[in-house]
């Protein structure tokens, strides 16, 4: 199933994060049971195989593995294999501890971020900017680089073309009434948030980052951490959003 995965993954993703995924199936999870028949892939099962993992405090690479294993067996599901993924929720078995590369805030913290930058001296661009990105989720880089050629107001849809995407898939982003009113403030000719040195480019992907260690926020949250709010939110108080919804609009998967 694995390899029949990987197959379909080979037109989605960038070869080296498909070796970089593969490699970690290859170490933590393929050794323990990937002889082992898909439908006999129970929680107890990855627990107990993942659990080093845990001890060792390696919690981005136990995160990205459990992801790894769920998009399998979705994929299972997906094929006819097995009638539900008995593992989606796994993960509220582990304590991952900080991310380090991308940290970020609690939801219920994100009152106080809203307020900071309302009552900040940051450009209306930038304030946009950020409060564009918590509402569509996106990356740091497709949200900055969003082009009024994308964007269809009467459909209220943003669609990003598979070459902007990190997973080079295009994407399609709904947008809501909070986001038709933030464009409402963006009117620009090509870009949206349109750089403020030159017309012709989109402000730089890591303005955000920069806003944020100005609001306070340095080692506390960063612009790609933005997404992370959102996907804390859905996954732990809105249970009746399937992950695999959640996924999809984090951009992980179809």
């Amino acid at each position: 199933v694995a390899e029949k995965w990987k197959e379909k993954k080979v037109k989605e993703v960038e070869a080296s994060t498909l070796e970089k995924n593969w490699r970690r199936l290859e170490l933590y999870a393929f050794p323990k049971f990937g002889q082992i028949p898909v439908t006999d892939i129970l929680p107890a099962l990855i627990i107990q195989t993942l659990e080093p993992l845990n001890q060792q405090g390696k919690g981005d690479t136990l995160k990205r593995t459990i992801r790894l294993i769920n998009e399998i067996l979705n994929y299972a599901v997906n094929y006819g294999l097995i009638q539900f993924n008995p593992c989606l929720n796994v993960n509220a078995v582990f304590n991952f501890g900080k991310n380090e590369n991308n940290p970020t805030i609690r939801p219920e913290e994100l009152p106080a971020l809203l307020k900071a930058v309302r009552d900040s001296r940051l450009t209306l661009f930038t304030r946009c900017l950020i409060k564009f990105q918590l509402l569509t989720l996106t990356r740091p880089v497709e949200s900055s680089g969003a082009q009024w050629s994308e964007i269809d107001l009467d459909n209220r849809l943003w669609s990003i073309p598979a070459e902007r995407m990190k997973t080079r898939k295009a994407h399609i982003v709904p947008l809501s009434t909070q986001c038709i009113e933030v464009l409402s403030y963006t009117k620009n000719d090509k870009y949206v948030f349109q750089s403020a040195r030159t017309k012709d480019k989109p402000m730089n992907s890591q303005s955000v980052n920069k806003a944020l260690v100005d609001l306070g926020y340095k080692d506390k949250l960063t612009g790609h951490g933005l997404r992370a709010i959102g996907s804390t939110y859905l996954n732990e108080y809105e249970p009746m959003i399937s992950p695999d919804v959640i996924e999809a609009c984090l951009s992980h998967s179809s």
